[in-house]
C-alpha cells in the first residue's frame, strides 16, 4: 500500500468514530439501521465498515490486513492515552442528578434533577456516556404535565399492602449506584407474574420484546445478560440451587468478576457487577437466608376472570405504550423530590438493623414524595416482609443451653433415633420448670440444631446426623470436658 492509502485509512479511523476506553476493552460506537451499537475495536463488524468507508472514498477495496494494521496502531495510542471509564448500560446517578438514556434514534438522554421548576432536562450524543446495543428499546420521554405514577398499577398488580413498598422498589431502580433487593414474585400459574415482569422490564429497562430470561446455568451466561441489560429478569423458577443463591446474592450486593478475554493467552477483562434482579416462580423459590435477606418476596393471587388471552394481552402492552409518558413524567416528579430531601438516615428503622440503607432512606424520600405518610408505610411495611421472609430461619438459642446441660447429665455424650433424642429433650425441659420450646416431630428438631451448627461448635458440640436403614433420623453428640 501507499503512505497516502495509509494516511487516508487513519484518517477514517481516528475521525469517523468516537472511542472507549473501557472494562469490556477498548469499544467503538457505529451507525447501524437499528441505532448506535458499541462493538469491539477489534471486531470483524468494524472492520468491514472500515472496508466500506474505504472503497466509497477511494473507489478501491482493501484487504484486512493493512486494516487491522492500522487499528493496532491505532489501538495502541488509546491505551497509552486515555483513562478508563465506566460504560453504564442505562442510568448514571451522580452529583444528586439521575441520567438515563432514552435510547431512541436522535440518541437523547434526559436528567431528573432535584429543582422542583425544572425536574429534568435533555442532553444529546448518548453514545458518550452509555453504553450501546442494538436490542435496546427506547424510553418515552417524560410527561410531567399530565404525570399519573399509580397507572402502573393498572399494568402491574400489585397487593394494596405493597404498594408503597413496590413504589419505592421501582423508582429507586433508577438510582444506579446504590444496592437494590432482588424482587421475587410469587404465585400460581395464571396470577400474572410473567406479565409484571415484562411490564417492570418495558418500563425501567427495555431490551427486545422484554420477556424474562431462562435461568443461566453459567456464571459467564449471567454475566452476559448483565452486559446487555441494566435490569435482569428471570422466568419460571420452581427453585434455585445454594450455589445460585450464592452467586445472586453476590450480584445484587456487587461482586467483580474477572475473566480472561477470548483468544487471548493473559489478558483479563474486570465486570464490576451491582445490578438490580427479578425472579418469578409459583413457589417459594428462594429457600437461602442471606438470599432473602436481599430480597422483597411479593405474592400475586389469580385474578377472578382467569388468564388473559394472546390478545387481550397485546392489547393491555398497547394500553401501557400510550400511558407510559405519563407514568414517567410521575417517576420524574417523585424522584426529583425525593433527591431533593434525601440524607443518610432520614428514615426511622424502628429497631431494626436495615441490611440495605441506601434503598431504604431513598424509599422512605420516594413514598414520602408519593403521598405524606407513605414513608412511614413503607418503612414498617418493609420490615414486615422482611421478618415474615426471614421467619423460618429464626433461631432457639436455648435450644444450644438445653442440650448442653443434657450431654452433661448423660456422661457428655449421646447417640439414638432423633424421635428419641426430642422426647429425653422436653422431659429435661419439663423439669427444669421453664418455657423453652423443643420441637417433638424429628426433622423440625434436625432443622433447629442445623441453624445453630455454628452456636453449638462455639459451646464444645459435636454433632453427627444420619438415617437408619429404615430412614429414621439419627443423632449422635459429643460435648467437649472443660475439667
Amino acid at each position: 500500500m501507499a503512505e497516502a492509502d495509509y494516511k487516508l485509512l487513519f484518517d477514517i479511523i481516528e475521525n469517523d468514530f468516537y472511542y472507549k476506553k473501557t472494562d469490556l476493552g477498548i469499544l467503538v460506537t457505529i451507525s447501524t439501521a437499528d441505532g448506535k451499537e458499541d462493538v469491539s475495536i477489534n471486531s470483524d463488524k468494524f472492520i468491514s465498515i472500515i472496508t466500506s468507508k474505504y472503497r466509497k472514498r477511494c473507489g478501491m477495496v482493501i484487504s484486512a490486513t493493512p486494516i487491522k494494521n492500522c487499528i493496532r496502531s491505532f489501538q495502541g495510542d488509546l491505551v497509552i492515552q486515555q483513562e478508563k471509564t465506566k460504560n453504564p448500560n442505562r442510568y448514571i446517578h451522580r452529583n444528586h442528578e439521575i441520567w438515563i438514556d432514552a435510547a431512541n434514534k436522535a440518541d437523547v438522554y434526559f436528567t431528573i434533577k432535584n429543582h422542583r421548576l425544572l425536574p429534568f432536562s435533555m442532553g444529546f450524543k448518548t453514545y458518550k456516556h452509555f453504553y450501546k446495543h442494538s436490542k435496546k428499546g427506547m424510553i418515552p420521554l417524560p410527561d410531567t404535565d399530565h404525570n399519573d405514577i399509580n397507572k402502573i398499577f393498572k399494568y402491574c398488580r400489585v397487593p394494596e399492602s405493597e404498594r408503597a413498598v413496590f413504589i419505592a422498589y421501582l423508582l429507586t431502580l433508577l438510582i444506579s449506584d446504590i444496592e437494590h433487593p432482588c424482587l421475587v414474585i410469587n404465585g400460581e400459574q395464571g396470577s400474572g407474574k410473567t406479565t409484571m415482569c415484562i411490564f417492570i422490564k418495558a418500563l425501567i429497562d427495555p431490551v427486545g420484546d422484554n420477556r424474562p430470561n431462562l435461568c443461566p446455568r453459567k456464571e459467564s451466561e449471567w454475566v452476559l445478560l448483565f452486559q446487555e441489560n441494566y435490569l435482569i429478569a428471570i422466568d419460571n423458577l420452581a427453585t434455585i440451587s445454594s450455589s445460585t443463591s450464592d452467586t445472586l446474592c453476590g450480584y445484587v450486593t456487587g461482586i467483580k468478576e474477572r475473566r480472561r478475554k477470548l483468544y487471548t493467552d493473559n489478558e483479563t477483562i474486570d465486570y464490576d457487577i451491582c445490578q438490580p434482579i427479578i425472579l418469578n416462580g409459583i413457589h417459594d423459590v428462594i429457600k437461602n437466608e442471606d438470599m432473602l435477606s436481599r430480597s422483597i418476596v411479593l405474592t400475586l393471587e389469580k385474578p377472578g376472570n382467569g388468564v388473559n388471552t394472546a390478545d387481550e394481552k397485546v392489547s393491555l402492552m398497547e394500553e401501557f405504550k400510550k400511558d407510559c409518558p405519563a407514568i414517567w413524567g410521575g417517576i420524574v416528579n417523585l424522584l426529583s423530590e425525593a433527591l431533593g430531601n434525601y440524607k443518610p438516615y432520614i428514615a426511622d428503622r424502628y429497631g431494626r438493623d436495615i441490611r440495605m440503607p441506601a434503598f431504604y432512606d431513598y424509599g422512605y424520600c420516594i413514598c414520602e414524595a408519593w403521598e405524606t405518610g407513605q414513608g412511614e408505610v413503607f418503612c414498617k411495611r418493609y420490615g414486615t416482609l422482611l421478618d415474615s421472609q426471614l421467619k423460618p430461619f429464626e433461631k432457639n438459642p436455648d435450644l444450644v443451653e438445653v442440650v448442653v446441660l443434657f450431654l452433661e447429665r448423660n456422661n457428655y455424650e449421646w447417640e439414638s433415633k432423633m424421635q428419641y433424642f426430642s422426647i429425653k429433650l422436653n422431659e429435661l425441659v419439663a423439669l427444669s420448670d421453664t418455657d423453652i420450646k423443643i420441637p417433638s416431630v424429628p426433622n423440625y428438631l434436625s432443622r433447629e440444631i442445623n441453624k445453630l451448627q455454628f452456636e453449638f461448635k462455639k459451646a464444645g458440640v459435636t454433632i453427627e446426623m444420619s438415617k437408619t436403614p429404615n430412614n429414621s433420623r439419627y443423632i449422635r453428640l459429643t460435648l467437649e470436658r472443660t475439667d
